[in-house]
């Protein structure tokens, strides 16, 4: 997925968070067949991507947005 948001940066420039986190949810559910969730409280609180499988978190990610060139 970043290797394409690299390719093509003017289609992903205006996308907002959420829409975003969409494009990562999608690629990974279809590897692992929906266990991966968005915004979802996580020990004390949320974070914004989670793949649990079989009774382990085994990814999480945090959504940050970088505003350098």
């Amino acid at each position: 997925m970043s290797i394409v948001m690299e390719r093509d940066p003017e289609t992903f420039k205006t996308i907002q968070e959420e829409s975003l986190r969409t494009h990562f949810l999608v690629q990974l559910n279809a590897d692992y067949k929906g266990q991966a969730t968005g915004e979802t409280f996580n020990s004390k609180g949320k974070t914004d991507i989670l793949l649990h499988v079989r009774g382990e978190n085994i990814f999480i990610a945090e959504c940050k947005f970088w505003k350098g060139s």
